[in-house]
């Protein structure tokens, strides 16, 4: 069974956190400060987001993509070339521009909604180099 990494559940906790009523604010602030300081609590965190619908919809969208979710029932190949997404910086394109911004730091890394609309994120356009003669 897939678990996320603790600095994934840490991560998108820091994210929420402006979402959440002022007294599940503190609680989880305190426990990132412990966070920061060595401390493993990536699952007291997830304890308290579960306790609110939004944070914790949120929180499973941000930590879970469909293929760690469970066992695969099948796989076809898609069509089409097999390259990584190049998109690295994904943001909401509702919110004021560069208001949220999600990146993926490593292959297989979900992209949340937009913790503040619930906006699908769209991909940054990447910017090709251009060669030199």
């Amino acid at each position: 069974m897939y678990s996320p990494e603790p600095e994934d559940v840490y991560r998108a906790a820091r994210v929420y956190l402006p979402n959440l009523p002022e007294n599940m604010r503190s609680l989880l602030e305190e426990l990132l400060n412990l966070a920061k300081t060595g401390q493993k609590v990536d699952n007291q965190i997830i304890d308290l987001m579960v306790d609110d619908d939004q944070a914790r919809t949120w929180m499973r969208a941000a930590l879970f993509t469909e293929s760690t979710r469970g066992l695969l029932k099948g796989y076809d190949q898609l069509g089409g070339a097999q390259n990584p997404i190049q998109a690295r910086d994904w943001v909401c394109p509702k919110v004021p521009k560069g208001h949220f911004k999600w990146h993926i730091y490593r292959v297989g890394q979900p992209v949340p909604p937009c913790p503040i609309d619930e906006s699908v994120l769209v991909p940054v356009a990447v910017k090709k180099k251009r060669k030199k003669n």
